[in-house]
């Protein structure tokens, strides 16, 4: 751990990477700060945003899905940090991402894991979030199968 700080506090951010993963040093959220480059610093952009994807990946390979959600978001790499969320099962989280990303990609993203949760069928709030999200996803198809799927649950409950 120390040795990690070393190589931050010297800017040397690949190589306190290198040693996270070399030695399993666990990322929290302290040490993902400290990793994080500054945006005000000399380092260019396309450097920071590479550095930021490495250490969302790091976080990922340790199961630290939120703080992977984090570092992709500020590297920009909105789709990725949908798919980190998506890995924790974070539902609230999900819904809220989707709703402040406004992007289609992601809109679709969540209705889908929405569809895979047990309880959406009896949960109103969830029907409506799916329709919601494909809508503004623009996705018709996936709308269609939705409103299938309803229909079915609605014909085995009065079989």
């Amino acid at each position: 751990m120390k040795i990690v700080l070393n190589a931050f506090r010297c800017l040397q951010y690949w190589d306190a990477l290198k040693l996270c993963a070399e030695y399993n040093v666990p990322i929290t959220d302290d040490l993902a700060d400290k990793l994080t480059p500054s945006p005000n610093g000399t380092m260019s952009d396309s450097e920071r945003t590479s550095i930021l994807i490495e250490l969302g990946e790091l976080c990922l390979s340790q199961g630290q899905y939120h703080l992977a959600c984090k570092q992709f978001t500020q590297a920009g790499s909105r789709i990725a940090a949908m798919k980190a969320l998506l890995r924790s099962g974070d539902t609230s989280k999900i819904i809220f991402f989707a709703n402040v990303s406004k992007q289609k990609e992601i809109y679709v993203m969540a209705a889908n894991y929405l569809q895979t949760l047990d309880d959406w069928r009896s949960n109103v709030d969830y029907m409506r979030t799916i329709v919601q999200f494909y809508t503004r996803g623009r996705a018709p198809e996936s709308l269609a199968s939705f409103y299938e799927s309803c229909a079915h649950v609605s014909i085995n409950i009065c079989s």
